[in-house]
Order: C-alpha cells, then sequence, then structure tokens
C-alpha cells in the first residue's frame, strides 16, 4: 500500500463531514449522525480548541470535563444528525449545537461521545476509495 493510499484524508470528507450510523430507532427511522475529523486537518477544531481555552481546565470534575469537550464537538465534530431520539419517544431532537451539548455533556451519554469519537478519529472514512475498493 503507498503512503498516500495508507494516511492521505480528503479536506472536503475532512472540514465537511462524513455521515454515520448511529442506530435504528423504536419507530423504525435511521438515527445518523454526521461528524467532521477530529484533530488540525479539521479547520474549526484548533478554533474550537482556542475559543474554549479560557475556561478553567485545570482540576475538571467528570460533569465539567464532560461540558468542555461537548462544546468542543459542538463547535467542530458534529456536523448535523438526523432522527436523534434521546428520550425513545419517537420524537427528533432539531440538530442545533445547544443539543448537542446537552446531550454529549451529560456523563450517562459517555458512551456514545466515545463512540463518536471513535469515528471522529479513524482514518479511513475521512480518505478518498482506494483503486481496489472501486474495482470491487
Amino acid at each position: 500500500m503507498s503512503l498516500k493510499a495508507k494516511f492521505k484524508t480528503n479536506t472536503s470528507l475532512v472540514n465537511d463531514g462524513v455521515w454515520f450510523t448511529v442506530c435504528t430507532n423504536t419507530d423504525g427511522t435511521t438515527c445518523r449522525v454526521k461528524l467532521r475529523r477530529t484533530g488540525q486537518g479539521n479547520a474549526l477544531w484548533s478554533l474550537a480548541w482556542r475559543n474554549h481555552q479560557g475556561d478553567d481546565l485545570v482540576d475538571l470534575t467528570p460533569a465539567q470535563d464532560a461540558e468542555f469537550m461537548a462544546k468542543v464537538y459542538a463547535d467542530a465534530v458534529v456536523a448535523g444528525w438526523e432522527h436523534m431520539q434521546p428520550n425513545d419517544d419517537g420524537k427528533d431532537w432539531e440538530f442545533t449545537k445547544e443539543n448537542v451539548v446537552k446531550l454529549l455533556g451529560n456523563l450517562d451519554w459517555l458512551e456514545l461521545k466515545n463512540d463518536w469519537r471513535e469515528k471522529a478519529d479513524s482514518l479511513a472514512p475521512f480518505q478518498d476509495p482506494r483503486e481496489d475498493d472501486v474495482k470491487n
């Protein structure tokens, strides 16, 4: 595998985001989230860290840390969602930064944030398809 195929990302995918399926809701709709890649390739990532740098980041409680990271994700990583139903009641939450912070800043949803972090940290979704993938 070439260096390019192994490591190069697509700037548009990194900055605009990629759709991921989260789950199928009990009402049959598919919950999806659009995530930008974390890290320096994402123009909003560094900006979000700088914007929240003034926050007192020393000796944060777990709840404060979750809220801080939720703000960074709301500003830089989560680019959209469809059929997000945290209450499992068939009512979609509107995609807003405030709702991202409300959801990801809640420690009860830590595993959702961890799942999204893993997806946003991964390389493959943010690369151009390889030629052998396109041929198949």
